[in-house]
């Protein structure tokens, strides 16, 4: 008899486990909304430039968001997750950006065929949410390098890293994605005050 119980309960159990809903993934972007001021006076006004994808490690082609706690440990997040990979998110803030500047003839896309005068590529070091050991603190850091290339001799016309960090406010998914929006932001706008200078 007992034993019947024991089955008996073991497949109500199963059964509860299989239809009890998953929680719902949230899913993440980000939308730097910079305001910029278009430049008239530039010397690449005449220019077509195109901006290749950003290059970076394998993890930011995943829609798993990942954060690291303390030196060496890695981990994802179970119930949230990217919208898109967050290489493609960084690539069209990138985007929005040096359109709006307006100091190009033309702004293409990397899978663009026509002739570019400039190459934009962006090398993304460091992308990532970051814990302290004891969980008390959380950051998020970004560190991009921008080159920016004469497409016809592929010689290198000027280069700058950018690195910023935030303190995220809360301390989970959103507190990253929110600290992780305002380090890109920042860090997209000293690219674009770089762009300016290097046009000038």
């Amino acid at each position: 008899m007992k034993s019947k119980i024991i089955i008996g309960l073991f497949f109500v159990l199963l059964f509860n486990a299989c239809v009890s809903p998953r929680p719902a993934m949230k899913e993440f972007t980000l939308d730097t909304n910079i305001s910029v001021t278009p430049n008239a006076v530039s010397s690449c006004l005449e220019k077509n430039i195109q901006l290749s994808k950003p290059y970076s490690d394998e993890s930011l082609l995943r829609l798993d968001m990942r954060y690291r706690e303390g030196q060496f440990q890695e981990f994802s997040y179970a119930q949230s997750q990217w919208a898109k990979s967050p290489i493609n998110i960084i690539y069209e803030n990138e985007l929005g950006v040096v359109r709006d500047l307006k100091i190009f003839k033309n702004v293409q896309i990397a899978k663009s065929k026509t002739r570019n005068d400039l190459v934009l590529e962006a090398n993304v070091e460091d992308f990532m949410q970051y814990f302290t050991e004891n969980d008390t603190n959380s950051f998020a850091r970004v560190s991009i390098t921008f080159t920016l290339i004469e497409a016809s001799s592929h010689r290198v016309l000027a280069s700058k890293n950018i690195k910023v960090k935030v303190n995220a406010v809360t301390l989970n998914a959103q507190g990253g994605v929110v600290s992780l929006n305002a380090a890109l932001s920042e860090v997209l706008s000293q690219m674009a005050v770089w762009l300016q200078g290097t046009c000038k």
